[in-house]
């Protein structure tokens, strides 16, 4: 998994008022173009929650947060939330609505269509030596630290050689990824959390920080061979944010899926046919 770029935005941690001066060595640093692609994957949050509104409004649907009184003030109350939205998506179309993709720097982004088989809708990813993050902004972002991201995936074809223990082996055919709100102005990068599909590494191997960012954690979901059929992985980011790094994790702000053959140069294909948040009572 290597590190994306994009064009300069203010997601670095710099005051709006430093924006005409551009440090070389925040241009260039591997962590804030790791941000970049994150954030743009993810974002603009105005732009894509304009859009994820008109598109609800049109289709009829009410948000998908209701609203509890508590102490005279009303608050979000948890709900189930559906992440991938097949459901307002066509048969054809390259994302789900709200969804937006960034092609990690200097390559080309993988494939993706809808696909209806009859039976279920499932969006699917192929590529041969590509990268890209497909990103979805939440809005409202979840706060809640008790519950559960839930999705279904399978491999169709898996690149040879995979394995996370290696920066050269970093591939994957499929990833999910979960970006957690900035935590002060010093904090130039948002921490996230990458759910792999394994490779050669054995099934007893947890994870590990990112080659290119302590920012970022790569967490093994599980391994190639035994997601050939519909998998389903439930997985609690929350623990998992104290487990990699330490500390209470702030609000979620976004999800995305991944697919990433850069090193290997070989050919992946993925199917992704849920991706839900699910709070526990």
């Amino acid at each position: 998994m290597t590190s994306p770029t994009g064009r300069y935005r203010d997601v670095c941690g710099l005051p709006r008022f430093t924006r005409r001066w551009r440090p070389m060595w925040l241009l260039t640093s591997g962590v804030c173009r790791t941000a970049l692609g994150l954030l743009s994957a993810v974002g603009p949050i105005s732009t894509t929650v304009h859009a994820e509104a008109t598109t609800d409004r049109q289709a009829g649907l009410r948000p998908m947060a209701s609203t509890a009184p508590i102490a005279g003030r009303r608050v979000p109350t948890p709900v189930t939330r559906d992440l991938l939205r097949l459901d307002l998506a066509r048969v054809g179309d390259a994302l789900p609505p709200g969804w937006r993709l960034e092609p990690v720097r200097g390559q080309r982004p993988p494939n993706t269509i809808v696909v209806d088989s009859g039976s279920m809708r499932y969006l699917r990813i192929a590529g041969q030596a590509r990268a890209a993050f497909l990103g979805y902004a939440l809005t409202p972002p979840i706060s809640e630290t008790s519950g559960a991201l839930h999705w279904r995936w399978r491999v169709v074809r898996s690149p040879d050689g995979t394995d996370l223990r290696t920066r050269s082996g970093d591939d994957a055919a499929i990833r999910v990824f979960v970006v957690f709100r900035r935590t002060g102005w010093l904090n130039r990068t948002p921490r996230a959390l990458f759910y792999t599909i394994g490779g050669a590494e054995p099934s007893s191997y947890q994870g590990r920080r990112s080659f290119t960012s302590p920012d970022l954690y790569v967490v093994r979901a599980g391994a190639a061979q035994d997601a050939r059929e519909w998998v389903d992985v439930v997985v609690d980011p929350a623990a998992d944010y104290r487990r990699s790094w330490g500390a209470e994790p702030p609000p979620i702000e976004g999800v995305g899926l991944m697919q990433d053959t850069d090193q290997t140069h070989l050919a992946a294909v993925a199917d992704v046919q849920s991706l839900t948040w699910k709070p526990r009572p």
